[in-house]
């Protein structure tokens, strides 16, 4: 979609019409595109697991630990900003790529490919998370989702855009 042509104005200054930006740590776009949020949080959450898988890797820390660490740090930085998405199956299936390959990097359980079968072996991902001691996407997606619904549920805000709308 393109900007419209709608210019404001700041005094006599005109204002830049911009694709993209930051706000507050999140990637906005003109088109309410979530894909730059998401690809963004993936960058960081991958940079922060790969700074915490080498010390932990280096610590000899359990699968458990390791798990711990995932959740806390790097997870926080793959979700920043999800309850204002809206996950797309795409955007789902990156998202859960990227966290059932580094759970099964916890639980030391690769894909692995077998040439003289050509065939491609995957160990079971629950196995994965509970050894881990981790959840699925799913799960954490809902958790801050519920959260986030717990808080906002009295708002008056909300309240309004419900009356509004005739949802009450």
């Amino acid at each position: 979609l393109a900007l419209e042509s709608t210019t404001f104005k700041v005094s006599d200054s005109t204002l830049e019409n911009v694709e993209t930006f930051l706000y507050l740590g999140r990637v906005v776009t003109a088109t309410c595109d979530d894909w730059p949020a998401v690809t963004r949080n993936m960058t960081k959450a991958r940079q922060s697991w790969s700074r915490f898988s080498t010390l932990l890797r280096r610590e000899g820390a359990s699968p458990r630990v390791s798990g711990l660490f995932y959740k806390a740090v790097v997870m926080s930085k793959l979700l920043y900003a999800c309850e204002t998405w809206v996950i797309t199956k795409p955007i789902e299936r990156a998202l859960e790529g990227f966290h059932n390959r580094v759970i099964r990097s916890i639980a030391k359980l690769s894909i692995r490919y077998h040439p003289h079968t050509d065939h491609w072996e995957y160990p079971p991902i629950a196995l994965a998370q509970e050894r881990a001691g981790v959840f699925s996407l799913q799960h954490y997606l809902k958790s801050r989702r519920r959260y986030l619904e717990r808080h906002a549920r009295d708002l008056p805000l909300l309240l309004d855009c419900i009356a509004l709308d005739g949802l009450d």
